[in-house]
């Protein structure tokens, strides 16, 4: 069995990805997309975009260069963060 303060360690570092999530959204939506929206992800992203997949910075930045910011809004629905301890 876990230590309260290992579940609480937990609670709190999917508080912090959940934030982190949200807050790059709304980078994303307020655009354009500069190269500082890399700083939101780790330093060998991965991403899954849903018709594409990504991996590395500089396919990343490609990514992200390729999107229109002229009308971009995030809705997020059942949100999952797992984390493996």
């Amino acid at each position: 069995m876990t230590t309260l303060e290992e579940r609480v360690r937990r609670l709190e570092k999917r508080g912090a990805l959940t934030r982190a999530m949200y807050a790059h959204a709304v980078r994303c939506d307020d655009g354009p997309y500069g190269l500082e929206v890399l700083d939101d992800w780790t330093a060998d992203p991965f991403l899954d975009s849903g018709s594409a997949t990504f991996s590395g910075r500089e396919n990343l930045a490609r990514f992200y260069e390729s999107l229109p910011a002229s009308f971009v809004i995030h809705y997020f629905t059942n949100l999952v963060v797992e984390l493996d301890q």
